[in-house]
């Protein structure tokens, strides 16, 4: 599925940086030996959507990885069809170390099935189609089921309909500016219509483990009891409101004495959150869950993120766990600066809410000796510590 490694894969030096907004310099930089990401187990597979799985024009692309995280190790994978179409496009690979799965969803119409397929590795997001060479013939795996437990996720807006028609927006690739990227998040599958208490137990078990927060509960725990009638009040029939999500939040936070503050992102027209501001709070540390709405559709599901991607004017990456995707991997879709989904599992969607957990100066001036520890002895496991990373343009020198 690969060219040969000396051209997709060269050697550079890379290592991981341990950074937050109030403490940029705070964390010392921990070299690890230079390697070349692996890639394999690749699959496309045909899209079902909800619990009576409808058919929908979509089929998922997934690619295993695995790396060590650094620089040399973490870049963008593209796939072409032997015509020259540009299939998949830039997805993020590589900046969590250790293996994991990366996936995406494309117009089904894009796949042709017993066509040749080549896979690329890039150090840059590519603004066009890399040139066809060769590749292997792909055809269509089994069906995956989305949101087989989520028709009424965000009770707000009401029933899942249908999933939502891919669009064929020209999607333009800039260079990346930066990224943030909160390594070791969980990936909990949810219960019925439980998408909110999970997407927040999977932000709060990655604060715990990261920051050192003494929270004696697993991720499974902590969702179980933020879904119960004393929290979140979560209706397995329809979902989560708004207002109980954040109350139910503060309260578990109160009751086990955390140091976190939570509040909603409001700053885009009607209340909506802005790209702008999911940059700017996982860049200082906090969680961030969003909730995803399509368009024309009075329907939302909510995700965790995990990490963004910064192309200035030309718009962002995200890359989100998703609680009902049947698989624990990690979902990547590309964004207008807008809020639009361009690409991925939700293209033709739009940001709708988002929510964020954060641990108020000076409480995370002391907890980021924690996160620093944790990398400096190796924490990395997906589920356990580690914190994240935060690069910029110069991080992921570009191969050409």
């Amino acid at each position: 599925m690969r060219e040969s490694s000396a051209r997709l894969f060269g050697r550079r030096g890379g290592r991981p940086i341990c950074t937050l907004a109030v403490a940029v310099a705070a964390c010392a930089a921990v070299s690890l030996a230079s390697a070349t990401p692996t890639l394999g187990g690749e699959s496309f597979n045909p899209v079902l959507w909800g619990p009576s799985g409808l058919s929908s024009q979509f089929v998922e692309y997934s690619v295993s990885v695995n790396s060590n995280g650094g620089s040399s190790d973490r870049g963008f994978v593209n796939v072409v069809r032997d015509d020259g179409t540009w299939v998949v496009q830039n997805v993020p690979v590589g900046f969590e170390p250790g293996s994991r799965t990366m996936a995406t969803n494309v117009n089904a119409a894009l796949f042709v099935n017993g066509a040749s397929y080549q896979t690329t590795f890039h150090d840059a997001p590519q603004t066009g189609a890399p040139a066809f060479g060769g590749g292997a013939v792909r055809a269509l795996g089994p069906a995956v089921t989305y949101l087989a437990a989520d028709p009424h996720g965000a009770a707000d807006l009401g029933p899942f309909t249908g999933p939502p028609v891919p669009g064929n927006v020209a999607i333009n690739f800039g260079p990346l500016l930066g990224f943030t990227y909160h390594v070791g998040m969980p990936d909990l599958p949810q219960g019925p219509n439980e998408c909110y208490p999970t997407s927040a137990a999977n932000s709060l078990s990655w604060m715990n483990s990261t920051y050192g927060l003494g929270l004696n509960l697993t991720t499974a725990q902590i969702r179980d009891s933020l879904k119960d009638p004393t929290h979140m009040m979560t209706d397995p029939n329809r979902g989560t409101f708004n207002t109980r999500f954040l109350s139910g939040k503060d309260q578990f936070v109160s009751e086990h004495g955390l140091p976190i503050v939570t509040h909603q992102l409001t700053g885009g027209a009607g209340d909506r959150p802005t790209v702008d501001e999911l940059i700017n709070e996982m860049a200082k540390g906090q969680d961030v869950e969003i909730t995803i709405a399509a368009m024309g559709q009075n329907w939302g599901h909510m995700v965790t993120l995990v990490g963004i991607l910064d192309l200035g004017p030309f718009g962002v990456g995200i890359a989100f766990n998703d609680p009902d995707d049947g698989k624990d991997q990690t979902q990547t879709a590309w964004l207008s600066r807008s809020g639009e989904f361009l690409t991925g599992t939700y293209a033709g969607s739009e940001l709708r809410f988002a929510f964020a957990e954060s641990i108020p100066e000076p409480g995370i001036l002391a907890l980021l000796g924690v996160a620093c520890l944790a990398l400096l002895t190796g924490g990395r496991h997906r589920t356990g510590s580690g914190p994240r990373r935060r690069g910029g343009a110069g991080d992921l020198a570009h191969r050409g």
